[in-house]
C-alpha cells in the first residue's frame, strides 16, 4: 500500500494498494510512487526492492519531504 500525506493540511493525497510485481517493475523503471519521487527524498530504492523480494511485511518506507509537503508511507502487506 503506498500513502502519501499533504504535510501541510494532513489531507491523505493518495492511497492505494498496488500488487507487488506492479511496485516492483515501478521501481525497476524509476523511482516514482504516488507522484512522489522517492529517489530525492534519499529512499534506498535497492534496499526496498530486497524487502519485496524477501516478503518482508509492514511499513518500510516513512519519509517526508519538507520542501514538498508530502509524507510517504509505503506498507507491504
Amino acid at each position: 500500500r503506498v500513502r502519501v500525506t499533504d504535510t501541510n493540511t494532513g489531507d491523505v493525497k493518495v492511497t492505494v494498494r498496488v500488487p507487488m510485481a506492479i511496485v516492483d517493475w515501478g521501481l525497476r523503471v524509476g523511482s516514482k510512487v504516488g507522484g512522489a519521487d522517492l529517489g530525492e527524498m534519499d529512499v534506498d530504492i535497492d534496499g526496498l526492492r530486497e524487502a519485496i523480494d524477501s516478503g518482508l511485511c509492514g511499513l518500510v518506507v516513512d519519509v517526508t519531504d519538507q520542501q514538498k509537503g508530502e509524507h510517504v508511507e509505503i506498507i507491504l502487506e
